[in-house]
């Protein structure tokens, strides 16, 4: 069903004249599927395939004294670590030009590339100290997706789930078992760094937002909420003009609701591999 469908589909109900797609009908179908979505908690599941993100070479604390230089062998393509203190630091590689990243006194997480036969040499005028200090073999698209060693991965569900509005139950494996140590809070999936295979997660579904630049765009809807969506917006609609009639149609609404069976608790799942941060 389209929005120009859905307002064909409510004119018919009763009004004097066709309805336009005005502002009126865009904030009472809006409305309605919040109204709708909010009622019936429409659930979806996603799921993705993600590889344990396991350092090359992990130094949890290294101190470094003042003019006291110090070089630490790693391996990989890339390298995180959190600066505690004032100073600096350089890569250096058989491969790769010389590298300096210079820090304040804030924690700070540095994120770089290495190179054949890199290390890390500490170098400063200034005592300081770096933490979970983690080289990894992987590949990645972008720095941003280097894990920073923490023992939990953490995903933001968001930035690929486009309907996604609260997690539903804990994530779990193919087998559906609970995955020990995973976890979700608002739109973050925590994953335990070290696991491997399938993850699955439920979420209850947010409405979709529509605008008059998307009549003659399909609405991606449960079949049943396509259904009762025209009562309620009728219902809307006539909230300000005719509260009696406002009234009926939302009665209507709610009879159908209790007609139709409860609403398909699985529903558009999708799949993502996940190699170096969410796909």
């Amino acid at each position: 069903m389209t929005a120009k469908e859905l307002l064909a589909e409510v004119s018919a109900l009763g009004f004097d004249a066709p309805l336009k797609a005005d502002v009126a009908f865009i904030t009472a179908l809006n409305r309605s599927l919040c109204y709708i979505f909010k009622d019936r908690r429409y659930i979806g599941e996603h799921s993705f395939v993600t590889v344990a993100k396991v350092p090359a070479v992990r130094y949890p604390y290294v101190r470094y004294v003042s003019q006291k230089a110090k070089s630490l062998p790693v391996k990989g393509n890339v390298f995180s670590c959190y600066t505690h203190g004032k100073g600096s630091f350089a890569v250096e590689s058989d491969s790769r030009p010389r590298q300096i990243y210079s820090f304040l006194g804030e924690t700070t997480r540095i994120v770089g590339e290495l190179g054949k036969n890199a290390r890390i040499i500490l170098s400063s005028d200034f005592s300081y100290y770096l933490t979970d200090l983690v080289s990894y073999d992987d590949i990645v698209r972008s720095l941003d997706d280097v894990p920073d060693g923490s023992p939990t991965l953490k995903l933001d569900v968001c930035k690929t789930v486009g309907d996604f509005g609260t997690f539903f139950g804990s994530p779990t494996n193919e087998d559906g078992v609970p995955i020990e140590g995973a976890g979700g809070m608002g739109s973050i999936l925590y994953l335990p760094a070290t696991y491997t295979g399938r993850v699955f997660f439920k979420y209850r579904k947010k409405p979709p937002t529509v605008t008059s630049a998307d009549m003659d765009v399909e609405l991606d809807l449960p079949e049943e909420c396509a259904e009762l969506l025209g009562l309620l917006v009728a219902s809307f609609l006539y909230l300000d003009s005719s509260p009696t009639l406002a009234e009926h149609y939302l009665r209507l609404y709610k009879e159908a609701v209790e007609r139709a069976p409860l609403p398909e608790r699985i529903a558009y799942a999708r799949s993502y591999n996940v190699k170096d941060g969410w796909a």
